[in-house]
Protein backbone atom coordinates (compact mmCIF):
# COMPACT_ATOMS: atom_id res chain seq x y z
CA UNK A 1 0.00 0.00 0.00
CA UNK A 2 1.04 3.64 -0.93
CA UNK A 3 1.92 6.10 1.96
CA UNK A 4 1.29 9.33 0.45
CA UNK A 5 3.55 12.42 1.00
CA UNK A 6 1.98 16.20 0.58
CA UNK A 7 4.72 18.64 -0.37
CA UNK A 8 3.25 21.90 1.03
CA UNK A 9 3.46 25.68 1.49
CA UNK A 10 1.13 28.23 1.19
CA UNK A 11 4.37 30.69 0.28
CA UNK A 12 5.74 30.71 -3.12
CA UNK A 13 8.83 29.66 -3.87
CA UNK A 14 10.01 27.57 -0.89
CA UNK A 15 11.25 25.00 -3.00
CA UNK A 16 8.15 22.45 -3.06
CA UNK A 17 8.84 21.00 -6.37
CA UNK A 18 12.89 21.15 -6.06
CA UNK A 19 12.22 18.64 -3.02
CA UNK A 20 9.58 16.60 -4.50
CA UNK A 21 11.12 15.66 -8.05
CA UNK A 22 14.76 15.18 -6.45
CA UNK A 23 13.78 12.86 -2.96
CA UNK A 24 11.48 10.81 -5.61
CA UNK A 25 14.32 10.50 -7.42
CA UNK A 26 16.95 9.47 -4.57
CA UNK A 27 14.50 7.33 -3.18
CA UNK A 28 13.84 5.55 -6.89
CA UNK A 29 17.83 5.10 -6.83
CA UNK A 30 16.89 2.98 -4.07
CA UNK A 31 14.55 0.69 -5.74
CA UNK A 32 11.55 2.35 -4.76
CA UNK A 33 8.75 2.95 -6.89
CA UNK A 34 7.08 6.81 -7.04
CA UNK A 35 4.19 8.68 -7.88
CA UNK A 36 4.56 12.44 -8.27
CA UNK A 37 1.31 13.86 -8.60
CA UNK A 38 1.76 17.74 -10.01
CA UNK A 39 -1.67 19.06 -8.43
CA UNK A 40 0.16 23.43 -9.04
CA UNK A 41 -1.58 24.90 -12.73
CA UNK A 42 1.82 25.99 -12.96
CA UNK A 43 2.73 22.91 -13.37
CA UNK A 44 6.47 23.12 -12.68
CA UNK A 45 6.88 19.19 -11.53
CA UNK A 46 5.52 17.77 -15.35
CA UNK A 47 8.63 19.79 -17.23
CA UNK A 48 10.73 18.98 -14.05
CA UNK A 49 10.26 15.52 -14.83
CA UNK A 50 11.05 16.05 -18.71
CA UNK A 51 7.55 15.67 -19.62
CA UNK A 52 7.23 17.97 -22.75
CA UNK A 53 5.35 19.26 -24.84
CA UNK A 54 1.67 18.98 -23.51
CA UNK A 55 0.47 16.07 -21.90
CA UNK A 56 -3.16 14.82 -23.41
CA UNK A 57 -3.85 13.26 -19.78
CA UNK A 58 -3.80 15.70 -16.57
CA UNK A 59 -4.35 15.52 -13.18
CA UNK A 60 -7.70 17.38 -14.20
CA UNK A 61 -9.04 14.66 -15.85
CA UNK A 62 -8.39 12.33 -13.07
CA UNK A 63 -9.86 14.79 -10.35
CA UNK A 64 -12.85 14.88 -12.61
CA UNK A 65 -13.35 11.37 -13.30
CA UNK A 66 -12.07 10.38 -9.83
CA UNK A 67 -9.46 7.53 -11.18
CA UNK A 68 -5.72 8.25 -11.21
CA UNK A 69 -4.39 5.06 -13.17
CA UNK A 70 -5.03 5.86 -16.97
CA UNK A 71 -3.41 9.25 -15.95
CA UNK A 72 0.35 8.26 -15.45
CA UNK A 73 3.32 8.66 -17.26
CA UNK A 74 6.48 7.41 -17.22
CA UNK A 75 9.09 10.02 -16.68
CA UNK A 76 12.98 10.25 -17.30
CA UNK A 77 13.70 9.17 -14.07
CA UNK A 78 14.01 5.43 -13.61
CA UNK A 79 11.00 4.19 -11.10
CA UNK A 80 9.42 7.79 -10.67
CA UNK A 81 6.17 8.13 -12.49
CA UNK A 82 3.95 11.44 -13.40
CA UNK A 83 0.61 12.42 -13.40
CA UNK A 84 0.85 15.41 -14.95
CA UNK A 85 -0.97 18.50 -14.84
CA UNK A 86 -1.28 21.69 -17.07
CA UNK A 87 -3.02 25.24 -16.34
CA UNK A 88 -6.33 23.85 -17.00
CA UNK A 89 -5.78 22.31 -13.70
CA UNK A 90 -7.08 26.02 -12.75
CA UNK A 91 -10.42 25.44 -13.32
CA UNK A 92 -10.31 22.09 -10.70
CA UNK A 93 -11.24 24.81 -8.33
CA UNK A 94 -14.49 25.74 -9.82
CA UNK A 95 -15.31 21.81 -10.50
CA UNK A 96 -14.50 20.86 -7.20
CA UNK A 97 -16.81 23.06 -5.62
CA UNK A 98 -19.53 21.60 -6.95
CA UNK A 99 -18.43 18.18 -6.02
CA UNK A 100 -19.95 16.21 -2.89
CA UNK A 101 -17.33 15.75 -0.37
CA UNK A 102 -15.04 18.39 -1.88
CA UNK A 103 -11.87 18.03 -0.06
CA UNK A 104 -11.46 14.65 -0.78
CA UNK A 105 -11.74 14.08 -4.09
CA UNK A 106 -8.11 13.53 -4.77
CA UNK A 107 -8.11 11.38 -2.09
CA UNK A 108 -10.71 9.03 -3.43
CA UNK A 109 -8.91 8.90 -6.56
CA UNK A 110 -5.75 7.78 -5.12
CA UNK A 111 -7.41 5.56 -3.62
CA UNK A 112 -8.67 3.96 -6.83
CA UNK A 113 -5.62 3.90 -8.27
CA UNK A 114 -4.83 -0.16 -9.71
CA UNK A 115 -0.60 0.32 -10.14
CA UNK A 116 1.05 0.03 -6.73
CA UNK A 117 3.87 2.12 -5.81
CA UNK A 118 5.54 2.83 -2.40
CA UNK A 119 4.88 6.67 -2.04
CA UNK A 120 3.17 8.95 -3.78
CA UNK A 121 4.25 12.30 -3.48
CA UNK A 122 1.91 15.17 -3.93
CA UNK A 123 3.47 18.68 -5.14
CA UNK A 124 0.89 21.13 -3.88
CA UNK A 125 0.20 24.83 -5.48
CA UNK A 126 1.28 27.76 -3.44
CA UNK A 127 -2.31 28.18 -2.11
CA UNK A 128 -4.46 27.51 0.55
CA UNK A 129 -6.95 27.07 -2.32
CA UNK A 130 -8.71 23.64 -2.62
CA UNK A 131 -6.02 22.12 -4.47
CA UNK A 132 -3.86 22.30 -1.90
CA UNK A 133 -6.65 21.58 0.74
CA UNK A 134 -7.42 18.23 -1.34
CA UNK A 135 -3.17 17.36 -1.13
CA UNK A 136 -3.27 17.93 2.62
CA UNK A 137 -6.19 15.50 2.89
CA UNK A 138 -5.06 12.76 0.81
CA UNK A 139 -1.23 12.94 2.36
CA UNK A 140 -0.32 10.01 5.51
CA UNK A 141 2.09 13.31 5.85
CA UNK A 142 3.36 16.67 4.89
CA UNK A 143 6.85 17.65 4.09
CA UNK A 144 6.74 21.36 4.62
CA UNK A 145 9.70 22.97 2.57
CA UNK A 146 11.07 26.56 3.55
CA UNK A 147 13.66 29.02 2.42
CA UNK A 148 16.09 30.04 5.12
CA UNK A 149 14.59 33.54 5.62
CA UNK A 150 12.90 35.70 8.12
CA UNK A 151 9.60 36.24 5.96
CA UNK A 152 9.21 32.44 5.39
CA UNK A 153 9.91 31.64 8.88
CA UNK A 154 6.35 34.16 9.43
CA UNK A 155 4.62 32.39 6.92
CA UNK A 156 5.66 28.52 8.24
CA UNK A 157 4.58 30.31 11.71
CA UNK A 158 1.14 31.13 10.03
CA UNK A 159 1.01 28.26 8.37
CA UNK A 160 0.94 25.86 11.13
CA UNK A 161 -1.83 27.52 12.82
CA UNK A 162 -3.73 26.90 9.61
CA UNK A 163 -2.51 22.83 9.90
CA UNK A 164 -3.85 22.83 13.54
CA UNK A 165 -7.66 24.00 12.54
CA UNK A 166 -7.48 21.37 10.38
CA UNK A 167 -6.38 18.94 12.54
CA UNK A 168 -3.39 17.83 10.39
CA UNK A 169 -0.23 19.84 12.25
CA UNK A 170 0.71 16.62 13.90
CA UNK A 171 0.86 14.88 10.35
CA UNK A 172 4.01 16.77 9.85
CA UNK A 173 7.13 14.90 8.91
CA UNK A 174 9.60 17.24 8.67
CA UNK A 175 10.66 20.56 7.29
CA UNK A 176 13.00 20.92 5.14
CA UNK A 177 15.05 24.15 5.09
CA UNK A 178 16.66 25.17 1.61
CA UNK A 179 19.38 28.05 0.76
CA UNK A 180 21.34 28.63 3.82
CA UNK A 181 24.95 29.88 2.65
CA UNK A 182 27.08 31.88 4.40
CA UNK A 183 24.41 34.74 5.11
CA UNK A 184 24.19 35.81 8.25
CA UNK A 185 20.78 36.39 8.27
CA UNK A 186 20.25 32.65 6.76
CA UNK A 187 21.98 31.01 9.54
CA UNK A 188 19.90 33.47 12.00
CA UNK A 189 16.51 32.22 10.17
CA UNK A 190 17.84 28.13 9.90
CA UNK A 191 18.20 28.91 13.88
CA UNK A 192 15.14 30.24 14.86
CA UNK A 193 13.00 27.65 13.19
CA UNK A 194 15.36 24.77 14.89
CA UNK A 195 14.49 27.23 18.10
CA UNK A 196 10.99 27.33 17.63
CA UNK A 197 9.99 24.07 15.65
CA UNK A 198 12.83 21.64 17.02
CA UNK A 199 13.15 18.06 15.50
CA UNK A 200 10.74 18.55 13.04
CA UNK A 201 13.10 20.64 10.64
CA UNK A 202 15.17 18.04 9.23
CA UNK A 203 19.03 17.84 9.90
CA UNK A 204 19.89 18.15 6.28
CA UNK A 205 19.92 21.78 4.69
CA UNK A 206 19.92 22.22 1.02
CA UNK A 207 22.39 24.51 0.04
CA UNK A 208 22.29 27.23 -2.35
CA UNK A 209 23.69 25.09 -5.62
CA UNK A 210 23.51 25.85 -9.33
CA UNK A 211 23.84 22.18 -9.95
CA UNK A 212 20.34 21.73 -8.53
CA UNK A 213 18.87 24.64 -10.51
CA UNK A 214 20.36 23.49 -13.75
CA UNK A 215 18.71 20.26 -13.53
CA UNK A 216 15.19 21.44 -12.81
CA UNK A 217 15.85 23.30 -16.02
CA UNK A 218 16.95 20.12 -18.08
CA UNK A 219 13.71 18.25 -16.52
CA UNK A 220 16.24 15.59 -14.71
CA UNK A 221 16.78 15.42 -10.97
CA UNK A 222 20.12 16.97 -9.89
CA UNK A 223 21.28 13.46 -8.86
CA UNK A 224 21.02 12.91 -12.75
CA UNK A 225 22.62 15.50 -13.87
CA UNK A 226 25.22 16.24 -11.31
CA UNK A 227 25.66 13.10 -9.26
CA UNK A 228 29.13 14.18 -7.74
CA UNK A 229 27.86 17.67 -6.41
CA UNK A 230 26.86 19.17 -2.95
CA UNK A 231 23.57 19.26 -3.76
CA UNK A 232 22.40 15.38 -4.89
CA UNK A 233 24.51 14.77 -1.89
CA UNK A 234 22.11 16.98 0.41
CA UNK A 235 18.94 15.62 -1.48
CA UNK A 236 20.12 11.74 -1.02
CA UNK A 237 20.78 12.47 2.47
CA UNK A 238 17.35 14.27 2.75
CA UNK A 239 15.99 11.35 1.39
CA UNK A 240 17.74 9.45 4.02
CA UNK A 241 16.14 11.05 7.23
CA UNK A 242 12.88 10.82 5.70
CA UNK A 243 12.59 7.58 4.75
CA UNK A 244 13.99 7.08 8.60
CA UNK A 245 10.92 9.00 9.75
CA UNK A 246 8.24 7.57 7.55
CA UNK A 247 9.40 4.23 8.84
CA UNK A 248 8.34 4.70 12.73
CA UNK A 249 4.68 6.31 11.82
Amino acid sequence: MSATIAFVNPKGGTGKTTACINIAASLAARGKKVLVVDADPLGAATPGLGVVPRPSRTLYDALCSRRIDLSTLETCEKGVFLLPSTPDLAGAEVELARMDNRENVLKDALARMREPFDFVFVDSPPSVGLLSVNAIEAADSLIVPVTADYFALEALGRFFRILSLMGKADAVTGIAVFGVGRSLAARQAEDEMRKWFGSTVFETVIPKSARVAEAGSYGVSVGTHAPGSKGAAAFDALADEFLARVQTL
